[in-house]
């Protein structure tokens, strides 16, 4: 108890107590989503599950927009850095982590099984341990209308068109233009979808 006091009385002498105590509230709202995000995975995809889902992910920093449909078995990693749009969904087994930064426009689709990362362990030189080196994050964005085939996997740093499209099994390293026809892995461009013309 005199430990305690101590370092609160520090705290106040450096002026530290507003940041020491957003530090603490935000490591106490991570070990609350770790130990309820159960929800996500083992709630179905009736109309108001989906609705409950969206409040949830709201309530730890998510914003999301109307109508947002979520499938079974979801993981979400760092929802306070996620920003979704009305009308889009994402479907089961899929994984999407935000810690890098995640938007999703309006109407996107995410099949079954994708992955969307915004962060990536950083390489060590020999010897060193990967488990501790920190990560690497850059932010991802899913423009309005473009859709992931299922397990399409996006790494993070890229940016999927307005109304692009990826093929299942796809590997996606770098931007895909508006309304391109991508897959491979990894990813090329193929073609453009029907009834678009590309600027000159």
């Amino acid at each position: 108890m005199s430990n305690l006091i101590a370092r609160s009385l520090r705290s106040l002498r450096e002026g530290t107590v507003r940041r020491k105590l957003e530090v603490r509230r935000a490591m106490f709202r991570a070990g609350v989503w770790r130990r309820t995000e159960f929800l996500l995975w083992y709630m179905g995809y009736a109309p108001w599950q989906c609705r409950f889902k969206a409040w949830y992910l709201r309530e730890f920093g998510a914003v999301i927009g109307g109508d947002f449909y979520i499938e079974r078995c979801v993981t979400i990693r760092a929802p306070e850095k996620l920003k979704v749009g009305t009308h889009s969904g994402i479907g089961a087994f899929s994984v999407v982590t935000c810690s890098g930064g995640m938007t999703i426009g309006d109407y996107v689709m995410i099949g079954y099984g994708c992955r969307v990362m915004s962060a990536n362990h950083r390489v060590l030189p020999v010897g060193e341990q990967f488990r501790y080196a920190g990560h690497v994050t850059a932010p991802v964005h899913l423009k309005d209308g473009c859709w992931l085939g299922t397990n399409a996997i996006v790494l993070p740093g890229v940016t999927v068109g307005v109304g692009a499209v990826v093929a299942a099994g796809s590997l996606v390293t770098r931007n895909v233009p508006d309304y391109a026809y991508v897959g491979g892995v990894p990813a090329k461009f193929m073609f453009y979808r029907k009834g678009y013309k590309p600027p000159a």
